[in-house]
This record gives C-alpha cells, sequence and structure tokens, in this order.
C-alpha cells in the first residue's frame, strides 16, 4: 500500500486508488492467469479486499463499468497467453476454465457467449489483420497459426451464436488455407467448426456446397486430416443435409485416396441418382451460379464432363428444342451464368467457361430463344433500398465467399482479407444508416435470452439484473424486415462492430479513358469518381461501398448506374457536362477509326483551336481528296479538322483535355466507313467500354420516359420531381444521336445504330419544322429529310441487319451510288464477283487506299480464290509496311486454308517480330499456331495456344454478350471449333495398330460433327469457319472423302444464300476432290440461277447413263437422288409427256432393286406423284 502511495504521488495523482482504477485491466489479467485455480480465486478475493480499502469501489463493479477495453484486452490475451503455450488437452482445458471465469467477470444479465459475442469480431478482425494482410509471404508464420489455434480453442465457446459468425470464421480459414504450410491446421479448424455446428446449422447447410469443395480441395494434399470433416457430411448426416448434398458437383479425381474412397463413392452416387436431363440441368445451374469462385471451378469442370458424356444427348435437345421446352429453358440458362463467367473473374475460370460454350457449340438462336444478360437496371430507388441492395446482392456475397474479383499483385491471402474486411466495413456503415444498430436485440435470439444468469464464484458479489432500454423506430425495423431471412444471421455481427477504415480521398483525373486502360480499371475509376460527386443522403450511402470499388467489379457497375442518375439529377452543370465529356469520349473513340493520312511535329500553336504543323511526309502535308479528317497529338485524339494554306490546322470539334502540344508529335487519319472495331488494334477495353456507355445512356433514356409518364399521370407534379426529369433531359440532349448511331454501327450494334439513327432523323425534321413559317400536317419523305452520308449510314446498317427491304428501300431514296454504296449492294446480295469489281475500280481511282485492298482480299477469299489472296497479301505487306499487320492477317487465312504451312510460319513469325496488334494476338494468329502445332504433332505446343486463343476471345465476349446472345455469336463459333481441335486431336496419336476402333472413333465424331452444323446459324460466313478449319483437319489425315464432301456442304450453304459466285468456287473444289454429289450441287446452283438450265439436265443424264449396279463406284442412293432430281425437272419443264416420264423413271429405277427404306422413300413417293399427275392432269398432281 504504501508503495503504490508512493508511485501514485510521484506521478502526480490525487490517491492511490486512482493508480488502481487506471491500471485495473492489468490487475485481472495478472490475477487470472495465476495457477492452479483455487490460488487465483484466492487472490481474486483478497485483491477485491484491498480494491475496495483504497478505493471505496467494488472491483468487479469497476471493471464491469469497463467492459468495452477490459472485454478486449483481458480475454484477449487469456485466449493468447493459453493458446500459445498449449500443447495438450489438459492445457485446452485449463485455458478454458480461465477463459470461462473471466467471462464471468463481464457477464451481467447477459450470458457468457453473449459477452464472448460482442469481444469476438473485434478480435477476430484485429489478429487476422495483424496477421494476414500484412503479410506479403506465402509460407507460414508463427502468428498465423496462433490466429487458427485461436480458432479452434474459441468456436465450441461461441455456441449459439455461431451461425452469425460462420461467414466471418469461413473466410479467415480459407485465406489461411491459401498459405501451403498452414494447410494442415486449417483442416483441425474445419473439423471443429463442422462438429461444433451440426447439420441443423441454417449457415451450414447454406454454406454446404462451399464447404465440401474446399475440403475436397484440402483432400488433395492432406487426406488424412479432412477425412472426417467430409464423413460426416456426405455420410453420416446424408439424411439431414439430403437436399444440400444433391447441388455438391463432382468431378472424378486422378487418383483415389483409400482413406476417402467411401466419400467419393457417395459423392458419385448422388451424381448418378440424378438421372433425369432437366435434374441434371437444374444442378449445373445451382453450381455455376454459386458466388464462391472454387466451387465455380468444380461446376464448371463438372458440366464439362457431362458435355462430353452427354453429348448426343445436348444435341437432341436443340435438335427437337420445342419437344425438350424445358431442357432449353435450362440451357439458356446455363449459357447466360457461362457467359458472365467469361467476362469477370480469375483466368482459369474464364476459360473453363470458354470451354464449355464450346463443348455447347454455336447453336443457332431461334432454337434456344432469348438470351440477355442479367444487369441491373437504372431506377430512381429510395436510399434504404439501394442499401438494402448493396448488402443483400453484393457485400454478403463477398463476405459469404471470402473472394476478391480484383487483380493485384499482393497475395492471395492479403488480397482475400482486404476484400471481405472492407465489405464488413460496409455492411456495418449501411446498417447504421440504416438505423439497424439496436433492431437485432428484437431477435427471436435475443429474446429467447436468460436474464437470471449469475456467477459461479462465490466471491464474486451477486448483481441483479440491469433493466434494457433499447432504441426502436419504425424505420430500422421497415428496413431489417427487407433483408431476406438467410442473410440476417450473417450481418447480425455487425451490428456491434466498430470496424474503421482510412480512405484515400483523392480525386481522379479526367479523361479517365484511354485506350489502354483496361475495361475493369475504366468502370472502376468512373464509379469511385461518380460516388465522390454525389451529394446528400444518396452520397453517404454511395460513399460507403467506395473502399470496394476498386476490388468489386460488379459492385462497381451496379453503383455506377445508380451513382449517374443521382449525379445528373443534382442539375450541376460543371458535373454534368465532366460526365459527358468522359461518355462523349469513349463514343467517339468506337466511332472514329482511320487510315494515316499524316503526321509530323505540332511546329506552333497559333489559337486554342489551331497549330501550324510541320509534316515528316516525303510529300508533305497533302489532303487532297481526304475527307473526315482526325487528328491525335502525342496518342490523345483531340477532335475532326479542317485545313487552310501551309498546313494550318484547325478543330472543328475539339475535346477535353488541355492544349499543350507545341513539339509533340501528331498523326492524321481519316476515318474508314469500312472498317469495322478491332480490339486487338484498339486496345483492350474498347468494345466493353463502349458497349458499358450504351447501357448507361439507353438506362437513362427509360428512366426520363418512364418518369415522363409518371409525371403526366400525377395531377400535381412534385417540383423535385420535375427537375430531376428536366435535368435527364438536358444531359442526354448533348449527346448527339447520329454519334450513338454511327458508334453504334462501328461496333456491329445494328438494332440500337437503326434506333438512334431515326430518332436523330426525326429529331432534326422538328426542330426545322418547329422553326418553320408554315407549318405542314406530315413530314416530307425520307429522302429530302436525309443526305448522302445519312443515306449511306442507313444503308451500312441493313447491311448488318441482312434487311434486303430495307436496302430496296434506301436505294430508292439515293440520286446516285457511290462506289461504297455499290459494294455494299453486292456484299448483302452475295455478288461477290460484282464487288471485286467495284474494288477494282475503287483502287484504279485511289491506288493508296489501304480499305479498299483489305475489302478485295475479303472477296477473293469469299470468292474462294485463294491463291490470288495469298499473292495480294504479299503484295500488299510489301507495298504498305505500316498496315503489313492487316495483310499478314488476310495472308495467314488464305495461307492455312491452301495447306501452305511454310508461309503460315512466315507470317507468324513477322507477326511476332514487328509486335503486331501491340502483343494483343488475334484468334486467326492463335488458330494458325494450333493448326501447325496440330500439324507437327505438338500436344505442348497445341494446349499452349487453345488457351491463348480462348483467353483472346475473352475481350469479344464481355462486350457482346452484354447485349444479346446473337451478339456474342461469332465468339461462340470461334469457341466451337476450339472445342472440335481439342476433340479431334487424340486421333493423331492412336495407335495405328488398333484401326477398327481408330476408324469407328473418328466416324462417330464426323457424324457428331454433322449434326453439330445442321444445329448452327444457317448463314455461310457462320459456317464457313467451321469447314474450312474442318477440311484442314481432313487434309491432314488424309481424308479426301470428306474433304470433298466438306465443299459440297460449303457450295450448298452459299447456295442457300444466293452466293453464286461463291458456290460455283466450291463446286469446283469438290469435283477436284472428287465428291461424289457434285453434280447434284452444280445442277441445283445452274437451276435455282436459271442460266445452263439444259447442261444441268444433260450432266445429270449423263451421271445415270454411265452407273449402274454393277459399277462398284456406284452409291444407291447417290444414283436415286440423281434419278428423282432429272425426271422432276424432265415434266416441270414438259419435255416429255407424263406418260414418257413415268416410263423412263421405271426404267431407270429397275438398274437397282426395289425396296421399301428410308433411303428410298423419296424415290416412291416421286414415283406417286407422276401417276397423280396422269390420274389428274388438270389439278398439276395436287390430288
Amino acid at each position: 500500500e504504501r508503495l503504490i502511495g508512493m508511485i501514485a504521488e510521484n506521478l502526480q495523482l490525487a490517491s492511490p486508488g486512482e493508480l488502481l482504477v487506471e491500471h485495473l485491466d492489468g490487475i485481472i489479467l495478472h490475477l487470472y492467469m495465476i495457477s492452479p485455480e483455487a490460488k487465483s480465486i484466492s487472490a481474486l478475493s483478497e485483491a477485491a479486499s484491498f480494491f475496495h480499502r483504497l478505493t471505496g469501489l467494488d472491483m468487479y463493479e469497476c471493471a464491469r463499468d469497463r467492459k468495452s477495453e477490459m472485454n478486449r484486452q483481458v480475454v484477449e490475451q487469456i485466449i493468447l497467453r493459453h493458446v500459445s503455450t498449449a500443447d495438450g488437452e489438459s492445457m485446452w482445458r485449463e485455458g478454458r476454465a480461465v477463459l470461462h471465469r473471466a467471462l464471468q467477470l463481464f457477464s451481467t444479465h447477459a450470458g457468457q457467449d453473449e459477452v464472448l459475442k460482442d469481444f469476438f469480431p473485434q478480435f477476430l478482425n484485429v489478429q487476422t489483420k495483424r496477421n494476414f494482410r500484412v503479410s506479403e509471404r506465402s509460407e507460414a508464420q508463427p502468428g498465423q497459426i496462433v490466429v487458427l489455434k485461436v480458432l479452434k480453442f474459441i468456436i465450441p465457446e461461441l455456441r449459439r451464436h455461431l451461425d452469425e459468425f460462420f461467414p466471418m470464421i469461413l473466410s479467415t480459414i480459407r485465406c489461411a488455407q491459401q498459405i501451403v504450410g498452414l494447410q494442415r491446421h486449417a483442416c483441425e479448424v474445419w473439423h471443429t467448426l463442422i462438429t461444433t455446428a451440426g447439420p441443423k446449422s441454417l449457415q451450414l447447410r447454406t454454406s454446404l456446397t462451399q464447404v465440401v469443395v474446399t475440403l475436397l480441395f484440402l483432400a488433395e494434399k492432406h487426406p488424412e486430416e479432412v477425412q472426417h470433416s467430409l464423413r460426416l457430411l456426405l455420410i453420416e448426416w446424408k439424411d439431414e443435409l439430403q437436399k444440400e448434398i444433391t447441388n455438391i458437383p463432382y468431378v472424378k479425381p486422378l487418383e483415389v485416396v483409400p482413406v476417402l474412397a467411401d466419400v467419393y463413392s457417395a459423392l458419385q452416387q448422388e451424381q448418378h441418382g440424378v438421372l433425369a436431363i432437366d435434374k441434371l440441368l437444374q444442378r449445373h445451374v445451382h453450381g455455376i451460379s454459386n458466388d464462391d469462385e472454387v466451387v465455380q471451378m468444380y461446376a464448371l469442370m463438372e458440366l464439362k464432363g457431362n458435355l462430353q458424356l452427354h453429348r448426343s444427348v445436348v444435341v437432341e435437345i436443340f435438335a427437337d428444342h420445342i419437344r425438350h421446352a424445358t431442357a432449353v429453358a435450362l440451357m439458356r440458362g446455363i449459357i447466360s451464368v457461362l457467359l458472365t463467367r467469361c467476362s469477370q473473374g480469375r483466368y482459369d475460370l474464364r476459360i473453363a467457361a470458354c470451354d464449355c460454350l464450346g463443348l455447347i457449340g454455336a447453336v443457332d438462336p431461334s432454337r434456344i430463344g432469348l438470351i440477355q444478360r442479367e444487369r441491373e437496371s437504372m431506377e430512381d430507388l429510395s436510399e434504404d433500398k439501394i442499401a438494402v441492395e448493396m448488402i443483400v446482392k453484393h457485400l454478403v456475397k463477398i463476405v459469404r465467399s471470402g473472394a476478391d474479383t480484383g487483380p493485384t499483385k499482393a497475395s492471395l491471402a492479403k488480397r482475400t482479407l482486404n476484400t471481405v474486411e472492407r465489405a464488413q466495413l460496409a455492411i456495418q456503415m449501411l446498417l447504421q444508416f440504416l438505423n439497424c444498430v439496436d433492431v437485432a436485440d428484437e431477435s427471436p435470439l435475443k429474446k429467447g435470452r436468460s436474464h437470471s444468469t449469475q456467477h459461479n464464484l462465490s466471491q464474486h458479489p451477486t448483481r441483479e439484473a440491469r433493466p434494457k432500454q433499447p432504441v426502436f423506430d419504425e424505420r430500422g425495423r421497415n428496413n431489417w424486415a427487407m433483408i431476406p431471412e438467410d442473410v440476417q444471421p450473417i450481418v447480425r455481427p455487425f451490428l456491434r462492430t466498430s470496424f474503421t477504415f482510412n480512405e484515400d480521398q483523392s480525386a481522379v483525373t479526367y479523361p479517365i479513358y484511354r485506350r489502354d486502360v483496361p475495361f475493369i480499371n475504366w468502370v472502376k475509376q468512373f464509379a469511385r469518381d461518380l460516388v465522390q460527386k454525389a451529394e446528400g443522403t444518396m452520397g453517404r450511402v454511395l460513399q460507403t461501398v467506395r473502399p470496394l470499388l476498386r476490388l468489386d467489379t460488379s459492385l462497381a457497375q451496379y453503383v455506377l448506374r445508380h451513382a449517374l442518375l443521382h449525379v445528373v439529377c443534382l442539375g450541376n452543370d460543371d458535373k454534368s457536362k465532366q460526365i459527358r465529356d468522359e461518355l462523349l469520349l469513349v463514343l467517339e473513340d468506337a466511332r472514329v477509326l482511320e487510315d494515316l493520312v499524316d503526321e509530323g511535329v505540332v511546329h506552333e500553336v497559333l489559337e486554342p483551336t489551331q497549330f501550324q504543323l510541320a509534316s515528316s511526309m516525303p510529300n508533305g502535308l497533302e489532303m487532297q481528296g481526304h475527307t473526315d479528317l482526325v487528328i491525335q497529338i502525342e496518342g490523345v485524339r483531340r477532335g475532326v479538322v479542317s485545313f487552310a494554306e501551309g498546313g494550318r490546322v484547325t478543330i472543328a470539334s475539339a475535346f477535353p483535355a488541355k492544349i499543350q502540344i507545341k513539339h509533340q508529335k501528331y498523326t492524321i487519319c481519316q476515318v474508314s466507313p469500312m472498317k469495322e472495331v478491332e480490339d486487338q488494334r484498339d486496345g483492350s477495353g474498347i468494345k466493353s467500354v463502349t458497349q458499358l456507355v450504351f447501357s448507361l445512356v439507353d438506362d437513362l433514356s427509360r428512366w426520363h420516359e418512364r418518369a415522363h409518364q409518371n409525371l403526366k399521370q400525377e395531377k400535381q407534379a412534385p417540383a423535385a420531381m420535375t427537375g430531376k426529369i428536366q435535368n435527364v433531359h438536358k444531359f442526354l440532349e448533348h449527346i448527339p444521336k447520329r454519334v450513338l448511331a454511327e458508334t453504334s454501327e462501328r461496333c456491329a450494334a445494328y438494332d440500337r445504330a437503326l434506333l438512334y439513327l431515326e430518332t436523330h432523323v426525326r429529331e432534326e425534321w422538328m426542330k426545322r419544322w418547329k422553326g418553320a413559317q408554315e407549318k405542314i400536317a406530315l413530314p416530307p419523305p425520307l429522302g429530302e429529310r436525309c443526305d448522302e452520308k445519312t443515306v449511306s449510314l442507313f444503308q451500312r446498317i441493313y447491311v448488318g441487319l441482312e434487311d434486303s427491304d430495307g436496302l430496296k428501300g434506301i436505294a430508292k431514296l439515293r440520286a446516285r451510288s457511290s462506289l461504297e454504296e455499290q459494294i455494299l449492294d453486292s456484299q448483302i446480295s452475295g455478288d461477290w464477283t460484282a464487288a471485286l469489281a467495284c474494288y477494282e475500280q475503287a483502287l484504279q481511282q485511289e491506288p493508296g487506299a489501304v480499305r479498299y485492298h483489305l475489302g478485295l482480299l475479303r472477296c477473293l477469299r469469299n470468292l474462294g480464290h485463294l491463291q490470288t489472296m495469298l499473292t495480294h497479301a504479299d503484295g500488299g505487306i510489301a507495298r504498305y509496311p505500316r498496315e503489313a499487320h492487316n495483310f499478314r492477317k488476310y495472308g495467314l487465312e488464305a495461307a492455312w486454308r491452301l495447306g501452305r504451312w511454310d508461309m503460315v510460319k512466315e507470317y507468324l513469325g513477322a507477326a511476332q517480330q514487328n509486335n503486331d496488334f501491340n502483343g494483343k494476338v488475334p484468334f486467326d494468329n492463335h488458330l494458325s499456331q494450333i493448326l501447325i502445332s496440330v500439324k507437327e504433332l505438338d500436344q505442348v505446343q497445341f494446349k499452349k495456344h487453345v488457351r491463348k486463343a480462348r483467353m483472346s476471345l475473352f475481350e469479344p465476349l464481355a462486350a457482346s454478350s452484354m447485349e444479346s446472345y446473337q451478339r456474342a455469336y461469332p465468339s461462340l463459333v470461334k469457341l466451337q471449333i476450339l472445342a472440335e481441335l481439342e476433340g479431334i486431336m487424340p486421333h493423331f496419336f492412336r495407335d495405328e495398330a488398333d484401326t477398327g476402333s481408330r476408324d469407328e472413333w473418328l466416324q462417330n465424331t464426323l457424324d457428331f460433327w454433322e449434326q453439330r452444323l445442321s444445329l448452327t446459324q444457317p448463314s455461310l460466313m457462320g459456317r464457313e469457319p467451321l469447314l474450312a478449319v474442318r477440311r484442314t483437319l481432313f487434309q491432314m489425315l488424309g481424308m479426301e472423302p470428306e474433304v470433298a464432301a466438306s465443299w459440297v456442304a460449303f457450295s450448298k450453304a452459299a447456295r442457300l444464300a444466293a452466293q453464286t459466285g461463291t458456290a460455283q468456287s466450291a463446286i469446283m473444289q469438290a469435283e477436284r476432290f472428287g465428291a461424289v454429289k457434285a453434280h447434284l450441287e452444280r445442277a441445283k446452283l445452274q437451276l435455282s440461277m436459271q442460266v445452263n438450265q439444259h447442261d444441268a439436265l444433260r450432266a445429270l443424264r449423263e451421271y445415270i447413263d454411265s452407273h449402274d449396279r454393277n459399277d462398284t463406284r456406284t452409291k444407291p442412293e447417290i444414283y436415286r437422288k440423281t434419278l428423282v432430281m432429272y425426271w422432276k425437272q424432265i415434266q416441270f419443264f414438259g419435255s416429255l409427256p407424263t406418260g414418257e416420264v413415268v416410263a423412263g423413271f421405271l426404267k431407270d429405277l429397275a438398274v437397282f432393286e426395289r425396296k421399301v427404306d428410308k433411303e428410298s422413300e423419296q424415290t416412291f413417293f416421286t414415283l406417286g406423284h407422276f401417276y397423280d399427275t396422269m390420274a389428274f392432269p388438270d389439278s398439276g398432281g395436287s390430288a
């Protein structure tokens, strides 16, 4: 006592008691750590008397009053000391006894588990942050092992509150198991968590798929440690968890460990138990839709295996899509989720999703139905609803999965905790905003608490329970009710936690968009800036999740829509202009594609929008004959330009970046109406960014239209809503519909382009009509309202839509047709010969126009003039070095189709040496590499380039699938090509000694390919790549009959598409390879063209006369088809009387034995038709 008095005096304290009160936490901790237990209890009693004598206070009362601080420090130290030194069961029991005594100290009317509940979230957050988030190393650290031991120690003490902390514990364990040295400890914690939770745990049931898949992942290295946990979940608790077990994906391991044989057997039985295809598809939808990425991977692997195993069933579903309507609807859901998986997430997940899409194939959209990616709509929701939606749809998913969707260089463990911690913080702050801080006290869990809990230690004074005085309000209760019941236990722990985070509030620099900025980065940066611009209550809600926007793309896109609507509705002109300029920058960048006209250095800045240029071109600055010119300075687009004498340039429409450009490099390019946006050349995210801008503008327009209609229905419109509508209208008014139309056409969004162009024409006429002195009732004809450029844009849009009626209408509007318009007309009609002639004439007028050279190469490819195409590409590479990458692209297509592998290697080597496409190698280049590896039987290179080819489709798939399945269809064709290459590759390595099974397997594969081809969209350009790759593979295998059959199939597709030139070229190729059906296809083409029809009949007659039953080359089914076709045409033209037609038909038919089977059905049907015509000549055989 004297010593304490001296210390207090030296510290200038009022009394010794003040010193004891200040250091009470250390005193309590020291007394509780005394062992054995009896000695500790005695010491606590003596200390309580001593404390009362010096302070006049009750030591336990004082400790309870300091609960917020004492709870964390004392309990944390007790746990850490006992856990870090415990090496046996007796030590664990002693530690738990000490913990119980400490908890009793802080227990009042609440039970011990309630005290632990208040303590646990903060404790777990601090420990994981200290030991995992700071560590960049992948090896296990002592502090990390202690954290897992603490979890194992404390999980049994959480009792009935375990469900509330289940997601937090789950994310910590999964974070730890990413570190190899911690996996064994993680297995022990998993077992403790599972046994404590039990089969009736709501959270265990909800997360069962995630838990089992994670344990299966750990079983690859630690089967002994996880066997008991898996056996509990899948065998012993099978009856209680039957419904959840059914949805667990099963992937057969490469090697089954004996100790887990019964576990894998149980899973396999569950999979085999799902026999109905509808139930199997539902299982796949559930698996690939899971929030956890590990579950997604296992589900995708299972889906891939079943697509390969049941490939004939999948073909049957789409072949008879009307009868299998339910299965088609489920397949539609699977495809929709797979398209989502291809556009975001880890690379291995995206590749697996692409793999599954390739196995499904490029199915004709008419067989599938409408598939649209699910996206958040832009609605004028209240702040409370937005907060609840963010919690339920996004933040809880992050906490549940413990995953980080943002790529970063930090370790996986650090990333996981970083994301989960920020999500927990956001949930806590949003619950506070929703006034849900005390609402949890009304829950049944808290209503069932005992209010008479007393301390077990006799030395502790008893104390009456303090009455609760919770503060509830109606808003808080209503908001809590909007949170689903299965989500409430997850967010309940955050009602009392106090996480903190210091977020960087640095401003975002405009313009955000650049061609080299990935789509994900642009979305996150743009969303963060809009959140920072938000004001009022909505700004407070959105800024809560701002720390997470860097880490979660889906949340960023959700916030982006609501933040954009909010900021635009505010009506701040400066903010709206900054946002509008950013959107217009993206649209202009996608709209303007060009050929280089001039380059050099800016010599002098004359005015803010006028410069003097110093050209570096050999002939100086020559702009004669050029239109639609655009200038870029140091890679930044400045705008459309006009020219004066002496190289003086004036920007017609400036861009928002500042003009500080003297002595900087410039390029001047011409907009090319003949090109399309190419991701490989134009940056890593231009299509996706442009598509998202389209979506944002569409959503704003729909919101404005809906709000305007609602306003009309109200008798007294609120002033605030009227102001919002006016602000949104003003914002949209400054985004030109013409720019939207041109950009949509560039990005192949032809439906949207037509909508915006028609709107633009209508609005322009309304402006002139309002300003006119004489009002007319009806608008003038379209031709009087459209200039030549508008008509040309209409034509290009209708070409993209393949709308022949629209093209005929547009043709009526043109006073004269330019060469480019004639080219488009020829292309849409399939007259590639006429298009080739137009390109030749265009090149005579402009020999240096690269776009015409590339168009000519497309014509040569579609006509089948591959050798000419290869020669022209070689010339273009030599003549135009700057555009060599484009010519090499077409040269590669011709070379591998011709089997010129030396040229393929030469082009690929040059592309790599010259860094074509800035490192973003296009799909066609990867396809050429794949074919070379097949030719050289190099499996390692084959797998490498197939993977790269799939990765090259990520960006096109992500952008096109935002809108519809139809837009993504070209990419799906490429994925089907890769799947077929992988499917045929094993044939090249089969044992030649086993010829019988080898031929049978190959024939089954070819039959399956034919079935898949019939399911694709019946368009020439859609099927040509598939048929070309198949022909190349057949040539490698020396299968000339299959090569010939492929040419016949291509000729048929070209004939049905009315592309006669292409069809003729394909028939010649089929005849070169000895196709048995070539004469039939040539006759059909000549008859459809209505030219040389007599030559077609003569060729059919020659085939009939030259074949008989003794000719081994004669195939009865081909002979019968020829016979039917010949005599039907003879009857149609009236060349012979009907009686002679019947006699001749019977005579030719007698060559082969008559038998009734499926192949001869058409033959006898035709004979019956002839007899019908003889009996009823007036009806033409229709009786």
